[in-house]
């Protein structure tokens, strides 16, 4: 940013809003950003209020690591600025993973070991459970569920799966459009967005064979249901042989 009127350098202030990952500077403008109010703020994004002395944005994503430079001074057209301090920012990703705790033919139990502590632009953010079909690069989404922010609980079961089929989970969290209600359903190309995506974390499974009688009988069950159907035969065509072999004795001592 440059000053017109200061010839003090005023360092950029880091604004943290309670999370490692969420809250901080914004990326360099392609051009220098002048604020000559110093009590105006200007928001120059969705997420991000830019002050004279400042930039605070609301929500960090990996791709804002990198070099921020403050300038103080004459306008660059009219020369160097007096002074120009730089930092550099550097971003960790989150420590969240998901994973598959048990998969059945029609439904599978997800857990994931933590979550964003966004408690303070809760309503900035929204978290998602997507179903997707097929694995890598080439899964297609097939619905997007919702999930609260302020769940303790970090698991969900996903039902109506098709039995012996590809499947990718990922828990994202998303930015919300600035008029975009809690309880608003996300259109496809909102959810395909790349970025609105402030993080996600995958994992890939595939379903059981769906289970019936037939298949659920092993080679020794069969065997010993066929060897019980021989002995029940046999011992009815004994009693037959044998109901007419009295008959047939009985009529001949008459």
């Amino acid at each position: 940013m440059h000053d017109r009127h200061s010839s003090m350098v005023s360092p950029m202030i880091y604004s943290p809003i309670g999370s490692p990952f969420l809250g901080g500077l914004f990326p360099p403008q392609q051009s220098p950003l002048h604020i000559p109010d110093p009590k105006s703020q200007r928001r120059i994004s969705e997420r991000v209020l830019a002050a004279r002395e400042s930039l605070r944005f609301e929500t960090l994503t990996l791709a804002d690591a990198g070099e921020y430079a403050c300038s103080v001074g004459r306008d660059s057209s009219q020369g160097p600025p007096h002074a120009t301090r730089k930092l550099r920012l550097r971003v960790t990703r989150p420590n969240i993973s998901i994973a598959i705790m048990e998969i059945g033919p029609h439904f599978t139990s997800l857990a994931w070991n933590d979550s964003l502590k966004v408690l303070k632009a809760s309503e900035k953010v929204r978290l998602s459970l997507d179903v997707k079909d097929g694995h890598g690069g080439g899964a297609v989404l097939l619905r997007s569920i919702q999930l609260s922010l302020h769940n303790p609980w970090y698991s969900y079961n996903v039902m109506r799966l098709r039995p012996l089929h590809n499947y990718t989970f990922c828990l994202v969290y998303r930015l919300r459009e600035r008029d975009e209600d809690e309880n608003d359903v996300m259109d496809y190309e909102h959810l395909t967005t790349a970025s609105s995506v402030l993080f996600d974390t995958c994992v890939e499974g595939r379903t059981l064979e769906s289970f019936n009688f037939w298949n659920s009988l092993s080679t020794s069950t069969v065997l010993t249901l066929v060897a019980l159907t021989l002995c029940l035969g046999t011992l009815l065509c004994g009693r037959g042989l044998y109901a007419r072999f009295y008959i047939w004795h009985e009529t001949k001592l008459r």
